[in-house]
Parts: structure tokens; sequence; C-alpha cells
């Protein structure tokens, strides 16, 4: 399982799994430096995943469309999905000159975005564990998502990134508001989410974990 949600989940359909369950989170390698002074910069916000309201992101735009007033922040919607409603809603939120809507981006145009943004944004209303977040985390990206999947395992609220419910448009508005003036909140977030991504999230610690797991099924009890 990828986390303590979903090996609840499948314990509750299936007890005489319960004791068996084994919780592994998805992984990503670990980012090559970047600029540190990024941080410290205008508020760069990114989105990535599918657009639509799954993912939460017609509320994301309301809750931008009320920063509207607030100066020096842009934003990307990057993904698949809805991109054209996306856009038509920016656009009747008249923040067309400063949110982005790309579409769907490949792998290089994914790390270029990461390594130009300090505060990641995914306000789903249902996840597993998504690669954006733990990607955002690898790179000190500072994360404002909401508690939902596996996600409350990794993201310790004002110590990881900032959570917000699911829907809580004023929430949200007000979470992005704070990383938005506080470049100094955005580094804390950023630098603890990167020593949790070395820790806990990079793939070599995955791999291993996985041999190890496999390992034990192949030879049970065996030291």
């Amino acid at each position: 399982m990828l986390g303590n949600y979903w090996k609840q989940v499948v314990a509750d359909r299936v007890p005489a799994c319960s004791a068996k369950i084994v919780i592994v989170p998805n992984a990503t390698r670990t980012a090559d430096f970047r600029d540190p002074n990024i941080m410290k910069q205008a508020a760069n916000i990114l989105f990535l995943g599918r657009l639509g309201p799954r993912k939460g992101v017609p509320e994301l735009v309301r809750a931008l469309a009320s920063l509207g007033s607030k100066s020096g922040w842009r934003a990307t919607l990057a993904g698949d999905g809805a991109v054209s409603d996306t856009r038509a809603a920016v656009e009747r939120a008249g923040l067309g000159d400063r949110i982005s809507v790309p579409g769907w981006v490949g792998p290089a145009q994914v790390e270029a975005l990461l390594r130009a943004a300090n505060i990641l944004v995914l306000p789903s209303y249902s996840e597993n564990l998504p690669m954006s977040v733990i990607e955002a985390l690898a790179h000190g990206v500072a994360v404002v998502c909401t508690p939902v999947g596996a996600l409350p395992d990794l993201i310790e609220h004002e110590r990881i990134g900032l959570i917000v419910e699911p829907g809580d448009v004023e929430g949200l508005a007000s979470a992005l508001g704070r990383v938005i003036d506080d470049p100094e909140l955005r580094q804390r977030l950023g630098e603890n989410g990167r020593t949790l991504h070395r820790s806990r999230l990079a793939i070599e610690i995955c791999a291993e974990r996985f041999v190890a797991i496999w390992t034990e099924a192949a030879h049970p009890g065996e030291r």
C-alpha cells in the first residue's frame, strides 16, 4: 500500500490480509541542486495534474481570483483533462496575464517547471499518493494540499506543508496568501520537505524496501 488510508481500506474489506499489508510510498530520484534564491523570489505557484473537479481546479482558480489584487505572484496550471474549461475560467476571472494553462507537459517540461516553482498546490478531493507532491518535496518546493489519500502520512501541517480542507476556497486562498507573502515560510517548508524526501521518498530507499519485502516473502523467518 502507498499509505495508511489505503491500508485501512484494504484491511476493512479483507481483514485476513491486514497483518500482511506493508506500506511502501511512491518515490522519485533526488533532485539536482537548484538556485536557493528561487525561494526568495516572487511567488511562482505550480499545479501539476489532471485538470478538473476531482483535483479541485475550479476551486483553485476561484482562490487565485480572490488573490488577484495581491502583487508578486504568478501561476502555472499544467496537465491534461479539462484544459479548455480551465483556460476559460482563468479568462473569466481576469487572470489571463498571471496564470498560464499550457495543457499536458512532458517530463523535461515538468522538471523545468519544478525547478522554477517555489509553491506546489494540489487541492484535490481524492488521491492515492500523488507524484507531483513527491517531486515537489524532492525539489524543495513548498506544498499546499488537502489531507486526502496518503498525503497526511507525509505532509505535516506547518512543518512540511500547509493543509487545507477539500472545497474550502477561503482556506485555500488564505494558505496561498501566506506562502505568497512570506518567503521565509516558503524556505522553511521547502527545506523540511527536501529533508523528508531524502530520508523516506528517495528511489534508492524504495528499492531497498522492496528488496527486503521480497526477500522476506521468499525466505520467511530467516535472519
